[in-house]
């Protein structure tokens, strides 16, 4: 017996234009954990439009008029693209093309490398 996560999934495709269409949502149920973002994607919703797609997870807490969003690699596993994430109820993954991201506001994470004591002198 496996002992992966199931999750319900919410994928959200969002239209081209000026985001007065509401997203097409596919919701699926136990994904799991252990299944690539873009291969449970490609299994249901392939539409045959090769434009790039960005995968988006909305940053939870954040306020309803100033979004943020986090990209997550579309090649990682449902439990890479949530680990230290919030999730309320089920993800939702926003699924836009390379020429809506613009209207995606992303949180920038920046790491700074740690400097030797020696540098710091």
């Amino acid at each position: 017996k496996s002992e992966a996560l199931l999750w319900k999934v919410e994928f959200l495709l969002v239209h081209k234009g000026d985001g007065s269409q509401p997203p097409k949502k596919l919701v699926k149920n136990k994904v799991s954990e252990e299944t690539k973002v873009i291969d449970e994607w490609n299994t249901h919703m392939h539409d045959g439009d090769d434009e790039e797609l960005h995968f988006l997870l909305k940053k939870l807490p954040c306020p309803s008029n100033k979004p943020q969003y986090i990209e997550i690699e579309k090649e990682c596993t449902l439990k890479e693209a949530l680990k230290g994430m919030t999730v309320i109820e089920y993800p939702a993954i926003h699924v836009v093309k390379t020429s809506d991201l613009d209207r995606f506001p992303r949180l920038i994470q920046e790491f700074a490398p740690e400097l030797p004591a020696s540098s710091l002198e």
